[in-house]
């Protein structure tokens, strides 16, 4: 008997653990079309990148969320207005440095489930360094019925970063190389053509 109650009890832990919650992610992606989360971009000085904070892995009903996005403020400055995301209704964003505050509501039942964009903010470079963006305050909140909501947890977060240089990255090098090496062909191959050689 007092076997048959431990496998019970085993049976119960294990079963309890394989239950556990997965955790929910919210990133910073600056490439949402590349497969995986572009988590660096590398910005000309005087130039602007998109930060899209993307959730992944919900499986609860979004009511709403809240969050701070720290950035370096001596590099980068954030652009109002905040885009909306793919998910939910933004109220309107605090862009003053050193953050973005940005809070977002659903309204209505049920609320979207998935991986989606929350918002999109735009940052213009204005010296050169690093700017880390931080996510921070996070607050994710589901509903399982309507009126009936609980905070989602856990959550994980993956920061992001912005590096700003005064040389263009080597891509785009590569491309102006190519154009010019095309253009240099081309007028050899239109001279021997035109003198019958």
């Amino acid at each position: 008997m007092k076997q048959w109650i431990m496998s019970c009890v085993v049976g119960l832990v294990l079963c309890g653990a394989s239950m556990e919650a997965q955790a929910v992610s919210v990133s910073l992606d600056f490439d949402l079309g590349t497969v995986g989360i572009q988590d660096q971009a590398t910005v000309v000085l005087g130039g602007t990148v998109t930060a899209n904070v993307v959730i992944t892995d919900l499986t609860d009903f979004l009511q709403s969320f809240q969050f701070d996005l720290d950035f370096n403020s001596l590099v980068v400055s954030a652009n109002s207005p905040v885009d909306t995301g793919t998910f939910i209704q933004i109220i309107p964003a605090d862009v003053s440095a050193p953050d973005v505050n940005v809070s977002g509501l659903f309204l209505g039942f049920p609320g979207p489930t998935g991986d989606g964009v929350l918002a999109s903010i735009n940052f213009s470079t204005h010296n050169l360094g690093m700017s880390d963006l931080i996510l921070n305050d996070v607050t994710l909140i589901g509903a399982s019925a309507p009126g009936v909501v609980f905070p989602i947890s856990p959550v994980t977060l993956q920061k992001g970063t912005i590096t700003v240089t005064n040389v263009p990255e080597p891509g785009a090098i590569v491309l102006f190389a190519t154009g010019l090496g095309g253009l240099l062909l081309g007028r050899r191959f239109f001279k021997v053509n035109s003198t019958g050689q």
